[in-house]
């Protein structure tokens, strides 16, 4: 317990210190995505060089048996240490995080048990409108080898990443996964 609140206030820390874009003002608003996916169990690096080795610059991942959220920054080298966030940093954070939300639906957290948050009626009102972005989405996940299942939480953690402001996110980690 005492590493996994080591490591919670080292990510904070590396957030809070990392300088922002003037243009994104809602860093606040990512702080605390991150302290609130801490506060739930979730474990968090940034440019690990074990999730981020040389070379991947940019994007995440989220294990749903281990509870892991990589986050390997567009800027980033693999030092374990944040440099200045992108917007495209703040858009993995959300995405990752919402793949925590569908781990934590039909179970707990780290249970390996990956579910969509929306049903089909509520699917199909919040991506009306986006039913190129949808398609094109799934489509590469489908070429990446995903199963349908998969295909679909990426979709849904694509859109969610793309719409949902990290407040709205936070909220969500909270209600399905406390």
């Amino acid at each position: 317990m005492k590493k996994f609140v080591v490591l919670a206030t080292a990510f904070a820390a590396s957030l809070l210190s990392a300088p922002t874009l003037a243009s994104d003002t809602n860093h606040q608003d990512h702080v605390n995505l991150a302290n609130t996916l801490t506060e739930v169990g979730v474990t968090v690096t940034i440019n690990n060089p074990i999730h981020c080795p040389p070379g991947r610059e940019g994007g995440g991942s989220y294990s749903p048996f281990s509870a892991l959220l990589a986050i390997c920054q567009d800027n980033g080298v693999s030092d374990g240490v944040a440099v200045e966030w992108t917007p495209n940093d703040y858009d993995t954070l959300r995405h990752e995080a919402h793949h925590v939300i569908q781990d934590c639906i039909s179970g707990t957290i780290a249970d390996g048990r990956m579910d969509m948050l929306f049903n089909s009626k509520d699917w199909d009102e919040f991506t009306k409108g986006l039913d190129d972005y949808v398609s094109k989405v799934y489509k590469e996940q489908i070429k990446r080898g995903m199963t349908d299942k998969v295909a679909m939480e990426e979709v849904e953690a694509y859109v969610v990443a793309e719409f949902i402001p990290a407040a709205n996110i936070s909220k969500k980690v909270r209600q399905f996964c406390m």
